[in-house]
């Protein structure tokens, strides 16, 4: 069974997916790139998935981007 993901993890996920690098991310929301890298793995876990194709697959069929 998947975990919630909370809500900065669907903030960084959906931002990812948009195709932002954790250096732009981190600028944009005002934390450090090593933050916006754990929320990042964090939700990897939570979600099952291994890299970034995984992660805007995720994005799409949960409908949190638009295709």
């Amino acid at each position: 069974m998947l975990k919630a993901l909370s809500g900065r993890e669907i903030q960084i996920i959906k931002l990812i997916a948009k195709g932002r690098t954790n250096q732009q991310i981190a600028n944009e929301l005002k934390i450090s790139c090593r933050t916006v890298e754990a929320h990042r793995s964090r939700g990897m876990i939570k979600i099952g998935c291994t890299n970034v194709a995984g992660l805007i697959r995720y994005a799409l069929r949960e409908h949190l981007i638009d295709a």
